[in-house]
């Protein structure tokens, strides 16, 4: 407090009530942001189970992975997120962005040695950057350059196993946001494993398809030799189902193919 009319105008009891006011300013500001960081850490736990549920509930993971962009840039009060994969040829391309500069990320290619975004993908290990510019690494994207002075950048790899799939790359303006956190980075980690687990649930379901249609496609050209074989033939599997039962086999018997193949519990000599 100040007053320029009247010196000596504040006494000791003043500075005692001032004292007391400033204890309880204190007191007030410090539950603020005890109550603000209770209320991020449960709308982050709520974005990483909400996204957990969706990965057990779907296997469209361009569904997942949108919805793990979106709450990247909610939570973290993002200015842009990019979400790259890594392709065979060791470059990481984007396949879903948000944000200001959305449609230059996803024209951008990491090519393989450039930039923090690579050396995040070789290593595997999460990295905070509140001044990317200082950093020898840093590789800059061509239509971003007006904001690179303000920002802040969360790089979380998306690891399953010893094996990194892509990085999720989080940007942020420092005069309106502020600087990351490492609990920032660590709620980034979370969303980019529960996006390697969606990208790994997604690939082994389509493995196991194409599986199961080059298995079909051998059943049938067996079921094609053995139908055409001279003599009476007949395939049972392992569950003493009939699988196969050729031409020959229902000139001997009268019985027709049709009526055999799925049944079970039939035994020949």
């Amino acid at each position: 407090l100040q007053n320029i009319d009247h010196e000596g105008a504040f006494t000791d009891d003043d500075l005692r009530l001032l004292t007391t006011l400033s204890l309880t300013l204190s007191v007030a500001i410090e539950n603020a942001r005890l109550f603000a960081e209770i209320h991020r850490r449960a709308d982050e736990m709520s974005a990483l189970t909400e996204i957990g549920r969706e990965i057990s509930e779907t296997l469209d993971l361009s569904t997942v992975l949108e919805r793990i962009a979106t709450r990247a840039h909610q939570v973290l009060n993002a200015r842009d997120v990019a979400l790259r994969l890594l392709q065979p040829d060791g470059a990481l391309h984007t396949v879903i962005a948000h944000g200001k500069h959305a449609s230059v990320y996803r024209e951008d290619i990491v090519h393989p040695g450039r930039g923090i975004t690579y050396s995040v993908a070789q290593s595997g290990v999460p990295e905070l950057l509140n001044e990317p510019l200082l950093d020898p690494r840093v590789a800059r994207v061509e239509g971003t350059e007006q904001d690179e002075q303000n920002e802040a950048i969360l790089f979380a790899p998306l690891s399953s196993g010893d094996k990194v799939l892509g990085v999720l790359t989080v940007w942020r303006d420092k005069p309106t946001q502020g600087p990351f956190a490492q609990s920032d980075l660590d709620f980034a980690v979370g969303l980019a494993r529960q996006a390697a687990i969606a990208i790994t649930n997604a690939r082994l379901f389509e493995e196991s398809q194409h599986a199961q249609v080059a298995a079909d496609e051998s059943r049938r050209q067996l079921a094609d030799i053995i139908d055409f074989l001279p003599d009476a033939t007949l395939v049972i599997d392992r569950e003493s189902k009939v699988i196969a039962w050729n031409r020959a086999m229902e000139r001997m018997t009268g019985v027709k193919a049709a009526d055999m193949l799925g049944k079970g519990d039939y035994a020949y000599a």
